[in-house]
């Protein structure tokens, strides 16, 4: 085991775990979904780049996508720049040269270097330190990495007149062997093509056992037509507890009238450790007018005691987002949320700082 002497060089631990487990899923998954998880981390970095997040990666304040996620992109990227050969011989031998010991990012380069004959300092400085630099160069590979793909899976070609649109009603049978990201891609495609009957789309992956793309037209799907509503509804009993809570939400905005209904419906479903689905029920609930007034402060009491410290810290800011959002922050969410800018998770203890400074 190698672990590093400080968080500056955290990404030699998360970076290296990340990047290997997703060697050991490209053999099981093969190449799609290999590159395709490449191009989702991608996006995750840029979207963190424009939301002026970004960091160094040998910072140690950095968040958990920088050490994970772009970790995984610079070995990705070394490997590239140095071969295959000289970067397996770099790895093997660094582990076993710094096995039980604490290491620093220039011992992993040293080896690199000496396997490879390549002096690494401006990849350093470009890859690990510079954020401007790394981002072009995420930008130009995970594009000609969208772009591969796409020329792979040429069945999935997005042009109208060369799509049975039939086809839609058999997704699993022609589309369920690729690849989650080939899929996921396509029907993104398929959404912003103009001659596509979207209701027909839709419908197929709908009724389909394709969880993935059910959860993504779930959350496409805000204004559900009536043509769709009792094919929407099914999503309320999903295996998936992200599409229920999507589909909860959604079906309580655009149907009024069977808001009772859908409530019953989904009762008793905690979803997630973060009870996700449950704290959405109770502000619906709460909000719904007519639905057991009778049990309103039951209900409200149930959903500010999941502010307390004695839950997870992705239970608790649920909650306060809950709270919030109705303006219902009592003297006791009040007193949780105080606590909450102490908390060790310094995300969860900025998120209820900047909660207060808004009150």
């Amino acid at each position: 085991m190698v672990t590093e002497t400080s968080g500056t060089h955290h990404w030699l631990h998360e970076g290296f775990a990340t990047y290997y487990a997703l060697l050991a899923e490209r053999n099981v998954f093969g190449d799609d979904y290999y590159f395709g998880r490449l191009y989702e981390y991608a996006q995750e970095l840029l979207a963190q780049d424009q939301a002026g997040e970004s960091t160094s990666l040998l910072n140690p304040k950095s968040s958990s996508v920088t050490f994970y996620k772009k970790g995984a992109w610079v070995l990705y990227m070394l490997r590239e720049q140095v071969g295959d050969d000289a970067f397996k011989v770099a790895v093997k031998n660094y582990l076993l040269k710094y096995q039980f010991k604490n290491v620093e990012t220039k011992n992993f380069i040293d080896e690199v270097e000496l396997a490879s004959g390549k002096d690494l300092s401006l990849f350093v400085e470009n890859y690990l330190i510079n954020t401007e630099f790394f981002k072009d160069e995420l930008i130009k590979q995970s594009e000609t990495i969208l772009n591969n793909l796409r020329n792979k899976n040429d069945i999935f070609s997005c042009k109208s007149a060369s799509i049975n649109q039939i086809s839609f009603a058999k997704w699993d049978l022609l589309y369920g062997s690729m690849s989650d990201f080939v899929r996921i891609d396509y029907f993104k495609r398929l959404m912003k093509d103009s001659l596509i009957d979207k209701t027909n789309l839709f419908r197929g992956i709908l009724n389909s056992k394709d969880f993935k793309i059910r959860q993504l037209v779930a959350q496409t799907l805000t204004k559900i037509p009536i043509t769709l509503q009792a094919e929407y509804e099914a999503l309320l009993a999903d295996d998936s507890y992200s599409t229920i809570e999507t589909a909860l939400f959604n079906l309580w905005v655009n149907f009024p009238r069977k808001r009772n209904f859908y409530l019953n419906k989904t009762k008793d479903v905690q979803g997630f450790n973060d009870k996700n689905i449950r704290q959405l029920w109770l502000t619906l609930a709460l909000l719904t007018e007519d639905y057991e007034t009778e049990n309103k402060s039951k209900y409200f009491d149930e959903l500010t005691s999941y502010t307390g410290s004695n839950y997870g810290f992705e239970t608790r800011q649920n909650a306060f987002q809950y709270l919030r959002q109705m303006q219902a922050c009592n003297a006791l969410c009040h007193k949780n949320l105080e606590q909450a800018t102490k908390h060790h998770n310094w995300r969860f203890s900025k998120f209820a700082k900047t909660l207060l400074k808004a009150e």
